[in-house]
């Protein structure tokens, strides 16, 4: 039982290191095309 538990608590971080990679890749999209519009 707690084996499993652990092994959800595994999938559940690595899902929110997804998730923040992914937000990490939008906002420097962002920033970059901001640069851009200023040069």
């Amino acid at each position: 039982m707690k084996q499993r538990r652990f092994k959800f608590h595994q999938k559940e971080k690595d899902n929110n290191q997804e998730y923040i990679n992914i937000e990490l890749d939008t906002k420097c999209s962002c920033l970059q095309s901001k640069l851009n519009s200023h040069l």
